[in-house]
C-alpha cells in the first residue's frame, strides 16, 4: 500500500466514524427525545417492532433490527456497489448502530420544530460526510447512491418521497404529528445532501492550450470523460492552440486543473455549471 492509498484509507475511516457518532446523536438526542419517527431502514425498523409488539407482545430492539436488515441488504448489494464502499458502510453502520446503544436520549429542547430542522441537519451532515469518505449509512441510501452512479436523475428527492411514505404508515403506530414533524425532518436532511453533495453536480470545462495532445490523455486516463478536440488561434498572439471542451464532476474539477497547469503553467481553463447533460457521460463509480 502507497503513501497516497494510505492517506485515501484513514481519511475515509475518519469521516465515517464521525458520520457514525453524528448519526447517533441526531437519533438519540433529537428523533428519540422529541418523540419524533426515524425515516428509511430505522424508520421500517421501527414499525416491525411495534407489529411485533402488537401480535406476539415480544418487544425487539428496534436497532438491533435495524442492524440485521443493513447486513441482509449490504449481501445482496455487496457486488453492485463495490467491495470497499460495502465494506466502509458496514463500518458506519456498525459504529452508528453501537454508539446507538451508547448515547443517552437526552431532551435538548421542548421545541418539536427547532429539534425537527436541526436534527435534520444533522443526518444530513452525517450522511454528507459518509458520501465524503466513500461509504454510506446504508439503507435506502445504497439505493440513492446505485442510481447516482447510473444516472442524473435527482434520486436523493425520490428517497424522501419513499422515506415520506415510511413515516406515513409509521404515523398510524405514533400518531400523525410525530410523523409529520418527522417529515421536516427528512426534508431538512435530504435538502442539505441535494445541496452540498458534488456527485450530483456536473461542470463544463473549455482549455485553450498548446499541449492538447498531453491533457487529452490526462482527461480520459484519470476522468474516463471524452474530450472534444478543435483547433483553435490566438487574436492576440496570432499563434496557434487547441480547444478541449469536457463534462466532469464537481469534485473531480480540482484534480484536473490541478494536474493540467502541471502539463500547461499558461493554460487558459474557463470553467462553467452544466444544469444537465444528455448522451454518453460515465460517471466515477464509487467503488
Amino acid at each position: 500500500m502507497n503513501t497516497q492509498e494510505l492517506l485515501r484509507n484513514v481519511r475515509s475511516l475518519v469521516l465515517v466514524t464521525l458520520s457514525a457518532l453524528i448519526y447517533s446523536i441526531a437519533i438519540k438526542m433529537f428523533v428519540e427525545s422529541a418523540n419524533l419517527i426515524p425515516a428509511g431502514f430505522i424508520g421500517i425498523s421501527l414499525v416491525i417492532t411495534e407489529i411485533i409488539d402488537v401480535l406476539i407482545h415480544v418487544r425487539v430492539p428496534y436497532m438491533l433490527l435495524y442492524f440485521i436488515l443493513q447486513i441482509a441488504l449490504t449481501l445482496v448489494v455487496f457486488k453492485i456497489i463495490g467491495t470497499r464502499f460495502a465494506v466502509l458502510s458496514i463500518l458506519q453502520f456498525t459504529l452508528m448502530t453501537i454508539f446507538s446503544f451508547l448515547i443517552p436520549a437526552v431532551t435538548l429542547s421542548d421545541d418539536v420544530i427547532l429539534i425537527s430542522i436541526f436534527g435534520g441537519v444533522l443526518t444530513g451532515t452525517s450522511i454528507l460526510l459518509a458520501l465524503l469518505g466513500e461509504a454510506s449509512s446504508g439503507g435506502t441510501d445504497f439505493v440513492a447512491v446505485y442510481f447516482q452512479n447510473k444516472s442524473n436523475i435527482p434520486i436523493w428527492d425520490y428517497i424522501m418521497f419513499f422515506n415520506w411514505g415510511v413515516l406515513l404508515i409509521a404515523g398510524f403506530f405514533f400518531g400523525i404529528e410525530a410523523a409529520l414533524y418527522s417529515m421536516v425532518f427528512q426534508f431538512v436532511s435530504t435538502t442539505l445532501v441535494n445541496t452540498f453533495n458534488s456527485r450530483n453536480r456536473l461542470v463544463t470545462l473549455t482549455i485553450i492550450t498548446s499541449e492538447g495532445d498531453k491533457i487529452s490523455q490526462l482527461l480520459i486516463t484519470n476522468t474516463k470523460h471524452g474530450v472534444t478536440v478543435s483547433e483553435a488561434k490566438g487574436a492576440f498572439t496570432n499563434s496557434s492552440k487547441q480547444m478541449l471542451y469536457t463534462v466532469l464532476n464537481e469534485f473531480e474539477v480540482n484534480f484536473v486543473i490541478h494536474e493540467i497547469r502541471n502539463i500547461d503553467p499558461k493554460v487558459f481553463i474557463n470553467v462553467v455549471k452544466s444544469e444537465k447533460v444528455y448522451g454518453n457521460f460515465k460517471k466515477k463509480r464509487i467503488s
